[in-house]
């Protein structure tokens, strides 16, 4: 039903990124739990960025509270499950990488090669969540972008817990006008 969003976010202030999202949500269904959600997740990175490497280490905080409807036209909650549940995780992460060039060439046309080796480190302290309900969040699909995120799902009600390294090796290919060609 409503959802009401709040994002706020400042880029390069004394160096640190920082952004604030929050949200209050109504869900309803006929045949389902429901209920209001509020949450807030704040985030601050410090970006060190420098020709040929980058280091970007970051604080991440997600806040939630769930009022959760006891009897939703005839389903009831768990035994034992409360109707006011909160959540409260902070999330450490580390990026950070090195950009090797060299000229080359690429179907008979010149081109920039690149090697970039990446190490991701991320930390969020496991929270029994079985006490939430699931309104709409699912695990996010394995991709690229995703061995690099600090949270393997999609949506506000769950939290990944995590102490995990990612290492990765890229290698682009760029031609002159910066359009990239290929990326292995």
């Amino acid at each position: 039903l409503p959802q009401i969003n709040f994002r706020a976010a400042r880029y390069d202030v004394a160096g640190f990124d920082w952004a604030i999202d929050a949200e209050i949500t109504r869900f309803d269904h006929p045949e389902m739990v429901g209920g209001n959600r509020a949450v807030v997740q704040g985030q601050v990175s410090y970006p060190i960025v420098r020709p040929g490497w980058f280091v970007t280490p970051k604080l991440m905080y997600n806040a939630a509270q769930y009022d959760i409807d006891s009897n939703v036209r005839g389903v009831e909650l768990r035994p034992g499950m409360s109707n006011q549940v909160s959540r409260t995780l902070p999330t450490f992460s580390l990026d950070s990488g090195l950009i090797f060039e060299r000229q080359t060439s690429l179907f008979g046309g010149a081109s920039t090669q690149t090697l970039e080796p990446r190490l991701f480190y991320v930390y969020t302290p496991y929270e029994d969540q079985d006490d939430i309900p699931v309104f709409d969040t699912g695990r996010a699909g394995f991709n690229y972008a995703q061995l690099f995120s600090e949270n393997r799902y999609v949506g506000l009600d769950r939290v990944s817990d995590a102490n995990q390294l990612t290492a990765a090796l890229v290698s682009r290919f760029i031609q002159e006008d910066g359009a990239e060609r290929l990326r292995l």
